[in-house]
């Protein structure tokens, strides 16, 4: 059995169809839907012998195979009744019709990807051509699919294999989309993570592996003379799992380079694949309807192409320099499609000497982490509020030391830091109950309690 045809479930079909002929009613198969000619014929013979006599058996079935003049092309009567003889069950007949349509959806995509490279060797427009494309397999998608259901009881029974963690509790299968600011250090974090999970052991420096996987990172703005030098900063193996692809000749992930995607990840067995960045490769759509019709429109094949290929996709783009206290992730580039239209949002932000990483998602509890990152290894610190708290303590703390009996102010330090008042009030008057510093005089100014020198009140 492959992706694409499946012999023993095919005779299986074919014999359950002639054992019990209420099946034929409901089978949503074409003749072109058998991988091979013989079963096309013999699938053939059956609905027309149904169509007829509303009842169907191999004796039947062989007679009409001999008026076709396709009965020795496809085995003889005794292959007929070789199709029925082992049947004593039909019960997986829906699960094989399922199964049948699948792979023939996927030997006519595969047909139209060949087909459609060609066009594009020959000189015809890509875009053009991946359009045609993304229409046929809406098209064969919509009219082979049709709605699919299952009951609640049935979900209760179904044996699902647990999701894929890649990092616990950070990175699963599905779409991620990993944001930030420009020159904050995406390209490093991610490179930090894509090293780390094809070899196995730590990641961040603080994060167990429990495996390695199979990487690919597709990095469309450094040059493979760039990431020589750059990768040995962060790791001294360079892993022969992970696969670094620096050109797609400009093709989009659009059907047809969610095609060529696919191709790669089916030859190199990736499990994680890397996208730096997405506008290199988001496709052209039709614009139609809002910005968030638009860009969702263009996400939902990426999100559905990383779940039917049980992978993880990280994405990475870019945020704006707008503020918003109510939700960060309305800070990442382009409309709350980004949001809606993924399964794990990444975030990273400056925070006074480190950086923070906002996450949250369908299988991850939103949270903030501190990072720190020096000469390109990028290391977790913790919780971000707990860390930048301890932070905010040391650098006050360090500013009224310099200080000395001179003193600072509340303004001093609010100015001195950079931090807004709240923060820097709350701070304050828990390190003076915490007796860190001292407040000699209300509203007065602050020292630190390791000077030795008489602070006069």
């Amino acid at each position: 059995m492959t992706s694409l045809y499946c012999k023993e479930m095919e005779t299986s079909l074919l014999g359950m169809l002639m054992v019990d002929s209420s099946l034929i009613a409901d089978c949503l198969l074409a003749k072109t839907d058998f991988g091979t000619v013989d079963h096309q014929l013999i699938y053939k013979a059956i609905a027309s012998v149904y169509e007829e006599h509303n009842a169907v058996d191999p004796i039947l079935v062989a007679k009409e195979l001999d008026k076709m003049g396709e009965l020795n092309r496809v085995g003889g009567s005794d292959y007929i009744y070789q199709l029925q003889a082992p049947i004593v069950e039909t019960e997986s007949a829906p699960y094989y019709i399922h199964e049948i349509l699948k792979m023939s959806l996927s030997r006519q995509t595969s047909a139209l990807f060949a087909k459609a490279q060609q066009r594009i060797e020959e000189g015809e427009n890509h875009e053009l051509v991946s359009a045609e494309i993304t229409e046929a397999i809406q098209e064969m998608e919509s009219i082979q699919k049709g709605y699919e259901g299952i009951t609640a009881k049935e979900l209760e029974n179904m044996e699902i294999p647990p999701a894929k963690w890649f990092i616990p509790d950070m990175l699963c299968e599905g779409l991620t989309i990993l944001a930030g600011p420009p020159k904050i250090g995406k390209s490093y974090f991610c490179w930090n993570m894509a090293l780390a999970i094809a070899c196995g052991g730590m990641v961040f420096s603080e994060i167990e592996l429990e495996a390695k996987h199979n990487v690919s990172y597709l990095s469309f703005e450094d040059s493979p003379a760039l990431l020589k030098e750059r990768l040995p900063q962060i790791s001294n193996i360079m892993p022969a799992n992970l696969h670094i692809v620096t050109d797609i000749s400009g093709s989009k992930f659009d059907a047809l380079g969610l095609g060529m995607l696919k191709k790669h990840v089916d030859e190199v067995k990736s499990e994680v694949v890397f996208v730096d960045t997405w506008a290199h490769v988001s496709p052209a759509v039709e614009q139609k309807g809002t910005a968030y019709d638009i860009e969702y429109e263009m996400l939902k094949p990426v999100q559905r192409f990383a779940h039917e290929h049980n992978i993880a996709l990280i994405l990475v783009t870019h945020t704006r320099k707008a503020v918003d206290m109510e939700n960060s992730f309305n800070r990442i580039q382009g409309s709350t499609a980004m949001q809606a239209g993924c399964d794990t949002l990444m975030m990273l932000s400056h925070d006074s000497g480190s950086k923070t990483l906002h996450i949250s998602g369908r299988r991850i509890l939103s949270d903030q982490l501190a990072f720190t990152m020096d000469d390109g290894v990028w290391c977790l610190e913790g919780n971000a509020v707990e860390y930048h708290k301890s932070e905010l303590r040391k650098e006050i703390k360090s500013l009224l030391i310099e200080a000395g009996n001179e003193g600072l102010s509340y303004g001093d330090i609010k100015d001195l830091t950079g931090k807004n008042d709240s923060h820097i009030k709350v701070t304050l008057r828990r390190m003076v109950k915490d007796d860190e510093i001292e407040q000699p005089k209300i509203r007065g100014k602050y020292f630190s309690k390791d000077e030795d020198d008489d602070i006069s009140l």
